[in-house]
């Protein structure tokens, strides 16, 4: 992977064996950009394979749930659920809201 940055970064995906004709054309203009700037000026910074620009400090931080509530008396409660044990492996989650064409009223009668 290369990448050139101009203040912020720019990433130029690319792998040794596919490239998209626009990553390709991308790629190749911001080379030409870089190759048709004067020697003074230098705005472009190549940084070799492999290497990052450093995380963002910041890092996201969920609130804390407050403590329970005193309010109200207890109650047992029901729940339609079942607990599944799956051993380590990609778990897919789909939903599926199938909705018939609507039909004129002739033919709903």
């Amino acid at each position: 992977m290369s990448l050139l940055c101009f203040d912020l970064y720019i990433l130029v995906l690319c792998t040794s064996t596919v490239l998209t004709s626009a990553t390709f054309a991308l790629k190749h203009l911001l080379l030409a950009l870089v190759n048709d700037l004067p020697s003074s000026i230098s705005p472009f910074c190549i940084v070799p394979m492999g290497v990052f620009p450093p995380p963002l400090q910041q890092v996201f931080h969920a609130p804390r749930r407050p403590g329970m509530g005193t309010v109200g008396k207890p109650i047992k409660l029901l729940a339609n659920y079942f607990e599944v044990e799956i051993p380590k492996m990609d778990v897919y989650h789909y939903e599926v809201d199938i909705k018939p064409d609507k039909c004129p009223r002739r033919v709903n009668r």
